[in-house]
């Protein structure tokens, strides 16, 4: 239809041709097609965004797309269109929508960081600085999840996650089944993270006697003694687990680490020792 004026036009609407409309969305070969548009509520649906005498723009939102055999795509959707009088324009905006996540299938973090610089008491240089950087802001986030990046290599055992804790299995009689680390001894490097990263060694027959070591020296963070692991105990399996922040290694470097039961270890042998001594090797 040609409109040489601006004005009322000069072909009759009711002799206008009829004219339909597709919208159709393919996705890995499966194609859906828009089925309805979305109810009409304050703030969607059908809507006149602008209206002048030379251009008038409306959208229609919550669109509706299914596949032959009704199944609905995960998908928001709106349909724009800009009217001149010599033409019209159409938009067709699509992003995918809110995915359902499976029971099991995920971890959730909730993280907690100072809100400055001052109220950080530990020993994390590294976290003081980018506090005093952008403190109390969306960057503190974005570091932590862009700087956690760990990437480990097992040796002896098995990895069974990389988040929260970095965990490996280890029992004194390895399972073929589960593949703990052998004979309570678990060995892997890693490379990445933030400050320090934990680490956690379970499926433990005790809460004691136990050393782990990095770069071939024995960890030891105490300031009172075995407060610088936490031990847990797992009712179900009758297990116990030990965690430990271990130090990142610096940039483009990785860590080795060995954890060992100081059973499998070359004792010399004992001395005697008095009857009042007690080992503070115990859980804190």
């Amino acid at each position: 239809m040609q409109v040489p004026r601006i004005g009322a036009t000069r072909v009759p609407v009711g002799k206008l041709p009829g004219a339909e409309l597709g919208l159709e969305i393919s996705i890995d070969g499966q194609s859906y097609r828009c089925t309805r548009g979305g109810p009409w509520t304050r703030f969607a649906g059908p809507r006149l965004i602008e209206s002048a005498r030379f251009l008038q723009r409306t959208d229609v939102t919550e669109l509706v797309f299914s596949d032959k055999q009704g199944a609905k795509l995960s998908v928001e959707t709106r349909l724009e269109t800009a009217a001149w009088p010599d033409r019209r324009g159409l938009i067709l905006a699509a992003r995918p929508g809110l995915q359902v996540i499976p029971s099991g299938d995920s971890t959730i973090e909730h993280v907690i960081l100072p809100i400055r610089a001052d109220d950080d008491y530990g020993p994390d240089n590294n976290l003081r600085r980018a506090l005093n950087w952008k403190a109390n802001s969306w960057q503190m986030i974005h570091r932590q999840a862009k700087g956690n990046q760990r990437n480990v290599k097992v040796t002896t055992g098995r990895l069974t996650g990389l988040f929260p804790a970095i965990q490996i299995p280890c029992h004194p009689n390895p399972l073929p089944s589960k593949s703990p680390a052998e004979n309570g001894k678990a060995a892997f490097t890693f490379s990445g993270g933030l400050g320090y990263v934990p680490v956690t060694i379970h499926d433990l027959t005790s809460h004691s006697g136990y050393n782990l070591t990095i770069d071939g020296k024995s960890l030891d963070q105490n300031v009172h003694g075995n407060d610088f692991w936490q031990t847990d105990f797992d009712p179900n399996s009758k297990r116990w687990s030990r965690t430990y922040n271990v130090p990142c290694p610096e940039q483009g470097q990785r860590s080795p680490l060995i954890f060992t039961s100081k059973r499998n270890m070359t004792k010399p042998p004992r001395a005697v020792v008095p009857a009042t001594h007690f080992s503070t090797d115990r859980a804190p």
